[in-house]
């Protein structure tokens, strides 16, 4: 069952034209048949917007494949944030077993709630519910100063306090949208410093790191767990 479950879950999804001439669906075919070097050779090739999270499900699951398990999980992270699919998920876990990951740091659970809001769609979408519901605080105070009714009152102080609300969703949508991560492709050493030799932490290839700031060939990242340092920047890939 096990064995089942595995195969369906790294079966690369199929969603262009069924023609023998796509590349996506050569690469398929080269996946299908075990050749997962040229099968991502074909899927880099794909010059597609509309299906990107496919291709890079799929080429997730080649590098997953050939034990280039990094590589596996940038692709995987790549799918997610442009749509989050549960097929993507269990596999970004299934590769995750399979590197030393850096224990996250604990978050409180109203942080975590707070933020699954916020990333249930982007800012624009928040952006427009805050523009609708100030236009209907403003047309509910104007019906109260008309009529003066208690029920109309209520109705605005609703619309205010859902108006305020949308407000920080929208600006902690905007925070998160604007943080940038990377996946650390090869063993490295989170410094200080750069004049420093002795390293804070080793880091293992296939680990998240936000990137704060970069300069040159140095990047100021963040771990998982909260510990902050510097690394070289050719040793992580920005997601």
């Amino acid at each position: 069952m096990r064995l089942i479950f595995y195969i369906l879950l790294f079966t690369s999804f199929n969603v262009f034209s069924n023609s023998t001439d796509s590349l996506f669906t050569i690469g398929n075919n080269y996946y299908e048949n075990e050749f997962y070097e040229k099968a991502i050779e074909s899927y880099l090739s794909v010059d597609s917007t509309e299906h990107a999270h496919a291709l890079y499900h799929n080429i997730g699951n080649c590098y997953y494949q050939t034990g280039d398990i990094a590589s596996s999980i940038l692709f995987y992270e790549r799918a997610l944030l442009l749509k989050n699919d549960l097929q993507t998920k269990e596999n970004l876990l299934l590769a995750k077993k399979r590197i030393q990951e850096i224990e996250s740091f604990p978050t409180l659970f109203l942080i975590q709630w707070w933020n699954s809001i916020a990333q249930f769609s982007n800012t624009t979408f928040w952006l427009i519910f805050t523009c609708i519901s100030v236009w209907i605080s403003c047309f509910s105070l104007f019906l109260f100063l008309e009529n003066r009714h208690k029920g109309t009152f209520n109705l605005f102080l609703t619309a205010i306090v859902f108006t305020i609300l949308l407000i920080l969703i929208s600006q902690r949508s905007n925070y998160l949208s604007k943080k940038t991560y990377a996946i650390v492709m090869k063993k490295t050493s989170l410094v200080s410093n750069t004049s420093e030799i002795k390293s804070k932490q080793i880091i293992t290839p296939g680990n998240k790191v936000e990137i704060i700031k970069c300069q040159g060939e140095i990047s100021l990242v963040m771990l998982s767990n909260g510990e902050v340092g510097l690394v070289r920047r050719s040793d992580i890939e920005e997601l």
